[in-house]
């Protein structure tokens, strides 16, 4: 009987254990979202890289290797 309160108590103590450390870990992380992202510019030759990128997507392509 002493040996299921003492199990049970183990238990109880492991689980308070991680849910405040999953608690604490939700909040660190939630403190990170309030600074600004801080993202940097795009290089010169993106816009003209994407311009050739949606000119190339819509061009038809025939496998090479059929013939």
């Amino acid at each position: 009987m002493r040996h299921d309160r003492v199990a049970l108590a183990f238990t109880c103590g492991g689980v308070a254990l991680l849910i405040a450390f999953a608690g604490w870990l939700l909040l660190v992380e939630s403190n990170d979202d309030d600074y600004p992202a801080e993202t940097p510019d795009d290089p010169e030759w993106w816009p003209a890289f994407e311009r050739d990128l949606e000119t190339w997507t819509r061009q038809a392509r025939v496998p090479s290797g059929h013939r």
